[in-house]
């Protein structure tokens, strides 16, 4: 379980997504291009773009968790069959047990009727 958590950790702090600083590398006019660029964002896109980020991040973040529980569940239900098999096999050896027993007593009966048998009959009367 301590790998899954430590992926569903990683799953949600990926699932974040946050707006990205412009940057520039030119020389001597950078620091212009990014004043520039951010300026035009403001303006032109940031007002759509904030809104599907927080709807994306609601996504992620609701996916992550059902993603979560899922893991849960999953982790329950093999601890169950775990158990579920153990207790399977419990049963099997002590279904065998009482079969070689059974068999035992069937044997014995057999040999306790044969011995009944030779009692009731009464001897041979010719001789």
């Amino acid at each position: 379980m301590a790998k899954e958590s430590v992926e569903l950790e990683e799953l949600r702090e990926k699932g974040v997504v946050v707006e990205r600083p412009f940057i520039s590398k030119a020389p001597l006019i950078g620091p212009l291009i990014i004043w520039f660029r951010t300026a035009w964002n403001n303006v032109a896109a940031r007002w759509y773009v904030r809104p599907l980020l927080q709807q994306q991040n609601a996504y992620n973040q609701l996916a992550t968790t059902e993603l979560e529980t899922h893991l849960k569940r999953i982790t329950e239900q093999t601890q169950q069959l775990i158990e579920q098999d153990r207790s399977q096999m419990q049963l099997v050896h002590e279904t065998a047990e009482l079969t070689a027993r059974v068999r035992q007593i069937n044997r014995h009966l057999a040999d306790l009727e044969k011995r009944l048998t030779q009692l009731e009959t009464p001897p041979d009367q010719t001789g």
